[in-house]
């Protein structure tokens, strides 16, 4: 038996010398574990992503502190919550997956994107600038020829 999620079924009638065959294709597609632990305590329930930026995983409840890894790109611009306390994330060195320490009696950390909003308000900003300038010089230039 394959581990998997059984996504789909396609019946297709195949023509053969005796009359026709049914062929079934099934497509099973294997989720990969998300989120893995070091410690034998606390065991991953579940793992949701409602959307690209926010991760939801429950947990067992843990009886001591552990380390888990989220097989997630790290970015400075991730944060976690736990009971409505922030939670510090981490970069795993060798793979460079979020790295999340979870405090004993955790059951639930959710995980979400947090741009600094002034600093890339600002960029935009900039950038859009610049666009314009080009743009006008641009016009200019060929006004010209």
């Amino acid at each position: 038996m394959i581990d998997g999620k059984f996504t789909e079924q396609l019946s297709v009638q195949c023509p053969t010398s005796q009359g026709y065959i049914d062929l079934i294709i099934f497509k099973i597609v294997r989720e990969p574990s998300f989120a893995v632990s070091s410690s034998s305590d606390i065991a991953i329930q579940n793992v949701w992503q409602p959307n690209p930026d926010e991760i939801i995983i429950n947990f067992s409840s843990p009886a001591q502190s552990s380390q888990v890894l989220v097989k997630e790109a790290y970015f400075p611009t991730w944060q976690a919550m736990f009971a409505n306390r922030t939670l510090p994330v981490e970069r795993e060195n060798s793979t460079g997956y979020l790295l999340l320490m979870i405090p004993a009696g955790t059951t639930q950390v959710v995980l979400y994107q947090s741009p600094n909003g002034a600093v890339w308000n600002t960029v935009s900003t900039v950038a859009i600038l610049l666009c314009c300038i080009g743009s006008i010089a641009t016009l200019v230039t060929r006004r010209r020829t």
